[in-house]
């Protein structure tokens, strides 16, 4: 069992990692059906758009939180009696601000390509 742990507006991280993911997954299922012989040059264009679609969950991300995001920061504020407080608004996954979930998943497919190449 997995217990996801997110504040205000968090599930559009795994929501952006589901949609991004899922065309690559749709990719990989066509390829794996097709009998395809290794070196050809449809396999190989099949191989550069997976490559390319793995950065489609951090773009997915991003255009989430420059859409539903703009609002979130750190307000100030002061009840009857003059006492101020600090409210964090921003939305977070994992304790992990939305924002910085777009840095992560540009990772992975840029540590991905890096590693293909020193193979």
């Amino acid at each position: 069992m997995m217990i996801f742990i997110w504040k205000r507006r968090g599930l559009l991280v795994p929501l952006a990692i589901f949609l991004g993911y899922s065309p690559i997954l749709i990719l990989a299922g066509v390829t794996m059906d097709l009998e395809i012989e290794r070196g050809n040059l449809l396999l190989r264009i099949i191989g550069f758009v997976g490559l390319i679609t793995m950065f489609l969950p951090a773009l997915i991300n991003y255009f989430f939180s420059k859409k539903f995001l703009k609002d979130e920061g750190i307000k100030i504020v002061t009840d009857e009696e003059g006492v101020q407080y600090k409210l964090d608004t921003y939305s977070k996954f994992f304790f992990i601000k939305n924002s910085t979930w777009t840095i992560i998943l540009l990772i992975f497919p840029i540590v991905t390509i890096i590693s293909y190449f020193f193979e």
